[in-house]
């Protein structure tokens, strides 16, 4: 058993949560190639979703980007496991008598049941941790990790309590994380980020073909799992229950601007999930939005990581800009309460977006070098204004 082991960083103060949680065998599960063991043994070699983090990142003093583009494993590894240690020391303490220990020796774990390591199980439990992270920096009156506040006792990660006076006001929060197959290598691709007719469908799949394009499906029952999963863990909202759901959009085939494609099809003007009711709530899914959802999630944020905001897990790069990169983040409300609508933009430090969707994306930015760059731009262009009678309404 791994407890049984010395602890590979004996002596630095800075990582003795970990080394606490190695001596009370909370790390025991941890497959010899877990990121976090392999990070404490400077071990780390790879990333995966290497482009889109770097893509995203904005070149801050201390990145682990060479001058050569490579990445400073030994210095990555260091500061992230660094950086993890202090911030879950700080998270068990805030949710202390709570099921954390849990989380550590098993979601964290990141295992499938055959006890294999999965980056996707670990990137996800890592996204939970960072926004959680973000949160608990505020002086609240009360921190529960996981909260059996929903349907059937299921819960949302965390709720925060806070006191306006006598109020006592509930700020519960879920995270999601998509995992998805990976893609081929293929840089010529388009997705639309909405909601197609059939007709829609065949004739964007026809225009690929031609032009040697891959056509990609918008990822629409993916999101629709999201909502419908943290419908059934929240109340219904109010001005004292405050329900705000994370979507970290970022481990996709998206290289830059990848929480986009969830945004739009979330929000665009035509037939956004969130912002067309009548629509979401009669799609044929087997996963089915219900009414209740806009009920029952105040807020909903799309964002993407950075390579730095992985290495200091610190949800607070996504504000980070460099020419270039802009905020990798966007934020829809649903509660129409002014009050709310106040308390969640002071709380999450976000406002609601104002910006155009786009509705159209390109997997890869585009570049022209050659003619086939130019033919895939030309398509590219001609299709996103040839969008009518396409989308579903």
């Amino acid at each position: 058993m791994r407890h049984e082991t010395p602890f590979p960083k004996f002596g630095n103060e800075l990582l003795s949560f970990f080394n606490n949680a190695w001596i009370n065998g909370l790390l025991d599960k941890y497959p010899s190639n877990h990121f976090i063991i392999e990070a404490l043994e400077s071990n780390i070699a790879d990333l995966g979703y290497l482009k889109q983090l770097i893509n995203h990142n904005a070149n801050s003093y201390y990145s682990p980007i060479l001058p050569n583009g490579e990445i400073d494993y030994p210095s990555f590894s260091e500061n992230f496991i660094i950086n993890l240690s202090i911030k879950l020391s700080a998270l068990n303490k805030r949710f202390a008598g709570s099921k954390f220990d849990v989380f550590i020796s098993d979601q964290l774990a990141a295992t499938t049941k055959e006890g294999i390591f999965s980056m996707d199980q670990f990137l996800q439990a890592l996204s939970e941790i960072e926004i959680l992270a973000f949160f608990s920096r505020c002086n609240w009156n009360e921190c529960l990790y996981e909260n059996p506040i929903g349907r059937n006792g299921s819960n949302p990660e965390a709720t925060f309590v806070m006191y306006d006076g006598e109020k006592k006001i509930n700020v519960n929060i879920e995270v999601k994380t998509p995992e998805f197959i990976s893609p081929n290598n293929s840089e010529r691709k388009i997705l639309p980020a909405f909601l197609l007719t059939e007709e829609g469908k065949k004739y964007y799949q026809k225009e690929c073909r031609k032009y040697n394009v891959d056509y990609m499906t918008p990822r629409i029952t993916k999101l629709a799992e999201f909502l419908e999963s943290a419908t059934k863990k929240f109340n219904t909202y109010s001005e004292n229950e405050i329900n705000i759901l994370f979507i970290n959009w970022t481990y996709t085939d998206i290289t830059y601007g990848g929480f986009l494609e969830a945004w739009s099809i979330l929000t665009n003007n035509v037939n956004g999930l969130l912002n067309h009711k009548n629509i979401a709530t009669s799609l044929p899914f087997k996963t089915k939005i219900t009414e209740e959802t806009y009920n029952k999630i105040s807020a909903v944020v799309v964002y993407t990581s950075s390579l730095d905001e992985l290495m200091f897990n610190d949800f607070r790069h996504v504000w980070i800009t460099h020419p270039g990169i802009n905020h990798h983040f966007r934020m829809y409300i649903l509660d129409d309460n002014p009050n709310v609508i106040s308390k969640i933009c002071a709380i999450t430090g976000m406002n609601p977006d104002r910006i155009p969707k786009p509705l159209l994306m390109p997997i890869e930015p585009i570049r022209i070098n050659n003619e086939n760059d130019m033919k895939y731009s030309l398509l590219f262009e001609a299709m996103r204004h040839n969008i009518n009678g396409t989308i579903l309404t």
